[in-house]
């Protein structure tokens, strides 16, 4: 797969979802049950040839199709996991944020197909809006996602959908007088003959959640083809677990905490490496971290990674992709140059952010580096 790097202004309102054809059959409220936003248990199951190594996505199916339209609207899309009976497409489109904090706005895709790329599930996850004032721009953000793949396919879905979307992003008489109260999310859902479409405010509609002024939607799509106990959890071809890791961060000032030694930070250097794990084991997901960079004095040049903690280097990753990995890094914290792609069948993204350099030619590089894509996300379980 070829590396890209990101490119700054993309708009970050497609993305998309595939369906089946079929006639629309109702439209249903959603009550609360996660089966209704998808299995309940996909992970709990034993493996099943899990691999965890990234490879392209492959052209055929519907899913195949979905990668190819969001690659299109500037997501970049890999294959991240994959065992007997299913495999996980990882989709991320980051766009230009905040301006004081320099942070991207981050767009996510989850799929998941059969291996022959029928769809089973998709989860959309639109980032949080920076104005939140009420009307219809969250309908419209959605549609326009939409639109661009799985409408365009199945346009008689378009008015149902539409409408069904539009009846969670303009709630009316549910809403308090102040729309800063807390209230529970609006939730709808519409049924075709071969998924179900469900849509509701927020992110993950645990009992008890409730949201305020007008929150980002979130889009499932649950389809015949989808099985319980039965989705890929790899991880270790690129990363160790917690425990495993420890000690040489240890060495170079982290903390770890706990029986899973995690979190891990280092207040000399104001970090924390950000662990996802697999369900209650100390199996790495994935792994952030942030340091710094540039050229600080002219004479010595970049400084090692050492000076950020890691004297023994990136100890969270196995030894077959941690060469490639911090090759990638160091080559960010030199030019300031962000990075996302697959190196050593490894999922990597590099936000670097760069000051104007000096007079003398000094300049500082910030850097966050995420390694590695987290399960498939599930509202409600």
């Amino acid at each position: 797969m070829t590396a890209r790097f990101f490119r700054p202004g993309l708009r970050a309102v497609i993305a998309a979802l595939v369906l089946l054809g079929g006639s629309v059959a109702g439209c249903d409220a959603i009550d609360g049950n996660p089966e209704t936003w998808g299995p309940s248990e996909p992970y709990a199951h034993d493996p099943m040839n899990e691999t965890s190594v990234a490879i392209p996505v492959a052209s055929e199916g519907e899913v195949g199709s979905v990668a190819r339209s969001l690659e299109k609207a500037g997501f970049f899309c890999a294959q991240v996991r994959a065992n007997d009976t299913a495999r996980q497409i990882w989709c991320r489109l980051a766009t230009a944020g905040s301006t004081v904090s320099g942070e991207s706005v981050v767009t996510r895709v989850d799929l998941v197909s059969t291996p022959n790329g029928r769809l089973q599930y998709a989860y959309l996850g639109l980032p949080d809006q920076v104005d939140t004032t009420w009307g219809t721009d969250r309908a419209a953000d959605l549609m326009a996602m939409l639109d661009a793949s799985i409408l365009a396919l199945w346009p008689d879905d378009a008015g149902p959908v539409r409408d069904t979307v539009n009846k969670v992003a303009n709630p009316g008489t549910r809403i308090t007088k102040d729309r800063s109260d807390p209230r529970p999310p609006a939730q709808a859902s519409i049924t075709t003959g071969n998924a179900t479409y469900a849509i509701g405010e927020g992110r993950y509609f645990v009992e008890g959640t409730s949201v305020s002024g007008a929150p980002a939607l979130t889009l499932t799509v649950t389809t015949k083809a989808a099985t319980d106990r039965s989705w890929p959890y790899g991880g270790e071809h690129y990363a160790k677990t917690t425990t495993a890791a420890a000690p040489g961060l240890e060495a170079g000032g982290f903390d770890c905490y706990g029986p899973e030694q995690s979190p891990c930070t280092r207040p000399a250097g104001n970090q924390d490496i950000n662990y996802t794990t697999r369900g209650r084991t100390d199996q790495i997901l994935t792994a952030g971290v942030g340091m710094g960079g540039g050229i600080l004095e002219p004479a010595e040049g970049l400084t090692s990674i050492t000076e950020w903690g890691f004297p023994q280097g990136l100890t969270f990753l196995t030894d077959r992709v941690r060469p490639a990995v911090e090759k990638q890094l160091n080559l960010a914290r030199l030019t300031g140059e962000s990075f996302i792609g697959v190196l050593e069948g490894t999922v990597v993204v590099i936000e670097a952010r760069k000051t104007p350099p000096q007079p003398d030619g000094t300049y500082a590089v910030r850097v966050d580096l995420t390694v590695g894509a987290p399960l498939v996300t599930v509202p409600g379980t």
